[in-house]
Order: structure tokens, then C-alpha cells, then sequence
């Protein structure tokens, strides 16, 4: 089994701004009904995090705008189930990566399937389903908001470090090379 996290709130974001684009320049997916009415009211994620601190009828709508944009807000749970059973699994687990360190990642995952080296990841935008001109600020409000939105897939992340099966990310700072080693760990190796 190989799979691929990210920070919650990072993906909410990111799928936020795919939906809000209905997929496009890659793809193109028509908003359903539920999301017309989320981009409507809600220009920003942080803005969706905003009314969801606020409490009230504006966070009624948020959380019916979590609701609408499930393609990213499902709860890694569903596919992952409940920790006891995946954690009995866990021989199963070839690589999980991240997102955030998804170069070095995938040259571990190249090198334990011996892929060729011809194997990249897309470097193209639009071949990566890349948006650089989006708007990623938030207040701490609206953050630690839709971190108590997303507790449950904190806590996986959380899971997947405890049990070895997750390389924490590198403290600010810090680099990761292309093997996901931290720079502070390259040095020690280095020296040795």
C-alpha cells in the first residue's frame, strides 16, 4: 500500500481553489448546485474559517460549505478505516508520503520499486494540477478553525508519525534532500 497525506487545512485549501476553478485549466467539472452556493458566499477558505470561529448563523453556512466540497474534506478514515485495523495492516504499508515532501517521497518510492529513472513526477503546472495565484493567508482564527474542523485527520497524522509509518516534516529551518533526509541529518551522516 502506498499513499500520499497532507496537511489537512493545506488540502482543504488547495481543493477549495480547484473547486473554485470547477477543475480548470486541466480539467473541467461544473460546480454542483451545493458549491455554487459555498462561491457565493465565500470568496476565500480563510473566509470559511472566519465564520466557522465566528459561531452563529455564519458558521451554520460554513460547515454547509465543508459539506459541499466533500472531495476534500472526507475524512482520511474512510479510506484508511479505524486506526486498530490499519494498524494491523501496517506489513501492508509500503510508503506514506507527504505532500510537502512530495519530491523525496517519490525518489523513495522510485528506488524501493526500482522504477527507472525516467519515472518524474509532472513539472509542468497544469500537468501537476498546480495553482501558484491563489490566496493561501489566513488569520490564526480562521486556521485554528479549520484545524478543529479537520481534529480527526490531525489525529491520523499524528497516528502515521507515532508509528514510524510518516517522516515527521523538517523543523522550520530545516531542508529535506531528494532521499527525505532533514539537512541537519545529511550533516551527521556526512561526518560519519
Amino acid at each position: 500500500m502506498v499513499f500520499v497525506v497532507r496537511d489537512p487545512v493545506a488540502r482543504f485549501v488547495s481543493g477549495f481553489y480547484d473547486r473554485k476553478r470547477e477543475g480548470r485549466p486541466r480539467y473541467h467539472s461544473p460546480w454542483s448546485a451545493a458549491e455554487r452556493r459555498t462561491f457565493e458566499r465565500f470568496d476565500t477558505p480563510g473566509a470559511i474559517g472566519e465564520a466557522l470561529a465566528a459561531g452563529g448563523e455564519g458558521a451554520d453556512a460554513a460547515r454547509a460549505a465543508l459539506t459541499s466540497l466533500d472531495r476534500m474534506t472526507v475524512p482520511w478514515s474512510r479510506w484508511l478505516g479505524c486506526t486498530d485495523d490499519f494498524l494491523a495492516r501496517r506489513a501492508d504499508v509500503l510508503l506514506v508520503g507527504r505532500q510537502e515532501t512530495l519530491a523525496a517521497d517519490f525518489e523513495r518510492l522510485r528506488q524501493l520499486l526500482t522504477l527507472p529513472d525516467s519515472a518524474r513526477l509532472p513539472a509542468d503546472d497544469i500537468d501537476a494540477h498546480r495553482a501558484s495565484n491563489v490566496e493561501r493567508h489566513m488569520s490564526e482564527s480562521a486556521r485554528a478553525a479549520l484545524v478543529a474542523a479537520f481534529a480527526e485527520d490531525y489525529a491520523w497524522l499524528d497516528v502515521l508519525e507515532r508509528n514510524g509509518l510518516l517522516v515527521p516534516l523538517p523543523a522550520a529551518g530545516q531542508t529535506t534532500d531528494r532521499t527525505g533526509n532533514t539537512s541537519s541529518e545529511a550533516a551527521s551522516q556526512a561526518a560519519s
